[in-house]
């Protein structure tokens, strides 16, 4: 799908579309994107029959970029677009 991984928090999984090259489409592939998530962990939590859940959320907009840290470095977005889709 060309989304990239921005970071792992807690039991949550950030990725961003259009990051860091954009692209016009990135509504789209982050609804497509989202739309297989689910479909897989139906799936999954069918085959281990946990009451396991996952929710995703999606927004688009402006948002601010960079590597933070002195030693061990991170890349990292911010902004209210990643705020209301947390």
């Amino acid at each position: 799908y060309g989304a990239e991984k921005i970071k792992t928090i807690g039991d949550g999984y950030m990725v961003a579309v259009g990051i860091p090259e954009p692209r016009e489409d990135h509504a789209e592939v982050a609804a497509r994107l989202s739309l297989k998530m689910l479909e897989m962990f139906a799936e999954i939590r069918s085959e281990i029959d946990a009451p396991i859940q996952l929710r995703i959320g999606v927004h688009t907009g402006p948002a601010i970029a960079g590597v933070i840290g002195e030693r061990k470095f991170a890349y990292d977005i911010w902004g209210t677009t990643v705020n209301i889709a947390s």
